[in-house]
């Protein structure tokens, strides 16, 4: 077999702009905004309507017989039921707490519907699902309720560290079964509440500062102190708005520079 050398080139035909694509060959696969929204509603859907999922799919561009259909929702669903009935480490090390909600349209109605996730990271640094669960309605801290006591009967008695959004109640759920670990709100939960809740211009200012202090800095002290000086001036122009800047002072639990460097 002799390897093409500097001067024997495969000549391949080329467009104007130097590229070149097989009329023979399929669309390129564009990456839309909405796929996954879209995959999340064929999870939803599985419980309700086969044609329902077939639409969808439809709508993607893939098209199912019945007999694929079948071996799609059977797969689908033992997926989902590995990773809801596997035992978990008891001592996990950290533990994601997220609830995605979605709104999907059947016939002229719209629904509401709550995708929550759990994601384990190990102490040896393996990610892992622990639990996927789509809901009816909104995010609710009595759904994460009797989701972590279903976590607890597979063996999660020992977390180091719940990692979550600001949903009301949540805080108190976590310290109810896990009273040793600690809750941190997540980074870009905090920042995304942060552009939610101050006005424009003070809300880029603070997730520029957040995202400077994460990547820069190595004196966690100085960054809480700097980050509640920052906060104080906010309230002074925006007197409005002091019960949300004391709760962003507070930070629970009690250790504020935990959010702002992991």
């Amino acid at each position: 077999m002799r390897l093409l050398g500097e001067k024997e080139r495969v000549r391949v035909p080329r467009t104007r702009k130097g590229g070149f694509r097989s009329a023979l060959l399929p669309e390129r696969w564009k990456r839309g905004e909405d796929v996954g929204i879209r995959l999340l509603e064929v999870l939803v859907k599985i419980g309700y309507s086969r044609e329902k999922v077939r639409v969808i799919l439809g709508e993607m561009g893939i098209r199912a017989r019945d007999e694929e259909m079948e071996e799609f929702e059977g797969r689908m669903r033992g997926f989902i039921e590995n990773i809801n009935t596997a035992p978990i480490e008891e001592d996990m090390a950290f533990v994601y707490l997220d609830g995605h909600r979605l709104t999907i349209r059947t016939g002229d109605r719209s629904h509401t519907f709550t995708l929550y996730l759990v994601m384990g990271i190990t102490r040896e640094g393996k990610k892992r699902f622990l639990h996927v669960e789509i809901r009816e309605g909104r995010e609710k801290s009595s759904e994460w309720l009797r989701i972590l006591k279903l976590l607890v009967e597979r063996g999660l008695t020992k977390p180091l560290m719940f990692i979550t959004d600001d949903l009301t109640g949540l805080d108190n759920v976590i310290k109810g079964l896990f009273p040793k670990a600690d809750h941190q709100l997540c980074l870009n939960h905090l920042m995304r509440a942060i552009r939610r809740n101050l006005p424009k211009q003070e809300a880029e200012d603070m997730v520029g500062f957040i995202k400077a202090e994460k990547e820069g800095s190595d004196n966690k002290d100085l960054t809480v102190k700097k980050f509640k000086e920052k906060l104080l001036k906010i309230q002074e122009k925006h007197p409005h708005l002091k019960n949300y800047i004391a709760y962003l002072l507070i930070l629970p639990p009690s250790d504020p520079q935990a959010h702002l460097h992991h």
